[in-house]
């Protein structure tokens, strides 16, 4: 009996030292899983995503000289460090470093509601308050992003990044601009212009290969050059007699002027080290022979790209795009296109004759008749196929330009459909919503909304992001209920029309209805957010 009682003891002892044991065997084992997490496993740290530059072509022969700037990253971003003022809008960043210090600074470009131009901010780290101070604002000469570009280099080799922008401005000209960091005895600091360039033809600036004691930063690098082409202006020299004081007039073709300018360490200043003047007539026998070799393929690739009408009755610019490798040749209106299949091409003495079908419409033929006037401009006469004037298009037969940076179709596109609309915006007294609850009224750069009792007024712009132009609407209560920011476009509707004896149904833009979709920008682009839409129609003021 006592053994049976020991026995049971025993029993029950080693089952409480198990439990216990298991109870540390567990404790054991999470204390070690925590540790190990500690070491071994690494949280991934909050990046800081950096801005993306706008790249906006400014021409071949620019983005071939001007290849090695460099551009920001890649990634994207919808802030900046450098502080933005009330009224400004970003539209770009730049992250590089540009006063030597090891530090990444900004450079941003921003629209102000005060200002058709678009604004350079440098924004410099501050090591000491870890802020990105703001520097003297720079007020470019352009108004619109395509045509603009900017970025930041060593110019001069003294391992401090000069600040440049360039483009060609709403006259037409070719200009650059190139500032300066610079530190008053004081320690104030400022931002200099050091070269102001603008042609008529071309600006670059020419690299050349530096020593390998300045890539290794213990010497200073040579300067690069500026150069700049244009044209030589007309003068008009009085004739012999005076009597009659007659004057002779301008050569046709102007001489071609091509300056070197060079950094002065003295003056602190881009000056011109030297000019060339290249005869015309020998520049423009070079050229054109190499447009009339002989062959289609030659004379082609010179026709290969955008084209405007220079004279335009109706107030409307024509546009024609040649794609020779695709065989297409594309006529723009407004917002319409026709598209003409390159069927032949048979060279003349100063031109080339061109047949073409139809790309909808297989039984029309159009014959293109272009005499080369320069080497930018074409003489354009459209004949059908029986060789007599196609009276409803004789308003595409005049005078052509090239475009050389506008060179895609799309491009000039986007900008057709965004004068359209802005066009038609202000045609009309307002834009209402089916149930009358919400109308718009657009007056030069104001509008005003109604939104049943509630008014709201403000000014307003267009801009293009990407493929889609933006309403930007800048209210002036600062609780407005309206998104800042809406995709425009033309709604749609269908027509009957009559083609070959038979009727079909054809979808067109609707210039009466616009659709306003909320989006949020980025320096590229567009994306849809959250928000109201509307779809407006025109109506009239009560």
């Amino acid at each position: 009996m006592l053994f049976y009682s020991f026995l049971f003891r025993y029993i029950k002892y080693m089952k409480t030292k198990t439990t216990v044991l298991i109870f540390v065997l567990i404790a054991l084992s999470l204390t070690g899983f925590f540790f190990y997490s500690r070491r071994f496993i690494v949280k991934p740290e909050n990046s800081i995503t950096r801005s993306k530059v706008i790249n906006t072509s400014t021409g071949e022969n620019n983005l071939q000289e001007n290849a090695k700037l460099p551009s920001a990253s890649e990634n994207e971003k919808y802030e900046t460090f450098v502080p933005l003022l009330p009224g400004e809008t970003l539209i770009g960043a730049l992250t590089i470093d540009i006063n030597n210090d090891g530090y990444d600074d900004e450079l941003i470009v921003v629209r102000k509601t005060s200002s058709p131009y678009l604004w350079i901010v440098p924004g410099i780290y501050n090591s000491n308050t870890h802020e990105y101070d703001r520097y003297d604002e720079i007020q470019t000469k352009f108004t619109r992003t395509r045509t603009f570009s900017y970025s930041a280099m060593d110019l001069i080799g003294d391992h401090k990044n000069s600040i440049i922008y360039q483009g060609v401005d709403d006259s037409g000209n070719y200009v650059m601009q190139i500032y300066n960091l610079k530190t008053s005895p004081m320690g104030i600091p400022s931002i200099v212009n050091i070269g102001d360039f603008s042609s008529d033809g071309t600006v670059f600036i020419q690299q050349t290969e530096r020593s390998e004691n300045y890539e290794l930063g213990i010497a200073r690098g040579e300067s690069f050059s500026v150069w700049v082409y244009k044209s030589e202006p007309p003068e008009e020299t009085p004739s012999v007699n005076t009597a009659n004081a007659t004057k002779k007039p301008a050569q046709n073709q102007p001489n071609q002027i091509q300056q070197e300018y060079k950094w002065n360490p003295f003056t602190q200043h881009y000056e011109l080290a030297q000019q060339i003047k290249v005869n015309a007539s020998r520049l423009m026998a070079k050229e054109l022979s190499k447009i009339q070799d002989g062959t289609v393929e030659s004379f082609a690739a010179f026709l290969n790209g955008l084209w405007y009408k220079t004279s335009n009755a109706d107030g409307n610019i024509r546009y024609l795009f040649f794609d020779y490798n695709n065989r297409e040749i594309i006529h723009l209106f407004n917002d319409t296109q026709e598209v003409y299949q390159w069927d032949d091409s048979k060279l003349r003495h100063n031109g080339i004759y061109l047949t073409t079908v139809n790309s909808d419409i297989l039984t029309l033929h159009r014959r293109f008749d272009i005499a080369l006037i320069n080497t930018d401009e074409i003489r354009i006469t459209i004949r059908d196929d029986i060789n007599l004037l196609i009276k409803e298009s004789t308003t595409w037969d005049g005078n052509y330009k090239k475009l050389s940076l506008q060179n895609s179709f799309d491009q000039a596109k986007k900008t057709v459909i965004m004068e359209a609309i802005q066009k038609e915006l202000k045609k009309s007294e307002s834009w209402a919503t089916p149930d009358g609850q919400f109308t718009l009224v657009f007056k030069d750069s104001a509008f005003e909304s109604k939104n049943g009792g509630n008014s709201e007024a403000g000014v307003y712009s267009l801009m293009m992001a990407g493929n889609d132009v933006v309403l930007q609407l800048l209210p002036d209560n600062p609780f407005s209920v309206l998104n800042e920011f809406y995709t425009i476009s033309f709604g749609s509707k269908v027509i009957t029309e009559t083609v070959k004896k038979k009727t079909v149904e054809k979808t067109v833009s609707d210039y009466d209805t616009i659709i306003l979709l909320p989006v949020k920008i980025t320096p590229t682009d567009c994306f849809a957010t959250e928000g109201r839409s509307f779809q407006l129609s025109r109506g009239s003021v009560e």
